[in-house]
């Protein structure tokens, strides 16, 4: 999918993970107007962007993202966790 086709999906609310120019390869899908991100796309992300190690990406990526999604509006992202092949989390735990 095109980050044209991305957009053209979403609403003016619509959150993104920022840095876009990092994490919007992560983008897999938007549902109602919401970007679905799979988390492991978003370790390699961040394993690029920051050149860490797995395990600090993932550290990285629970503490800044994961934990401030719940505060985003109407429109936060969704993380899709591989081992939840037909599930997803909004991280709304």
């Amino acid at each position: 999918m095109s980050i044209e086709e991305i957009e053209s999906k979403c609403s003016e609310d619509t959150e993104f993970i920022q840095p876009r120019e990092c994490y919007d390869e992560a983008i897999v899908d938007v549902k109602n107007h919401r970007l679905v991100y799979d988390f492991e796309k978003l370790v390699e992300c961040q394993m690029d962007h920051d050149h860490s190690s797995y395990f600090e990406a993932i550290e990285w990526i629970e503490y800044n993202i994961l934990r401030t999604i719940q505060y985003l509006g109407q429109y936060k992202p969704i993380i899709k966790y591989e081992d939840m092949e037909d599930s997803e989390s909004d991280s709304d735990l």
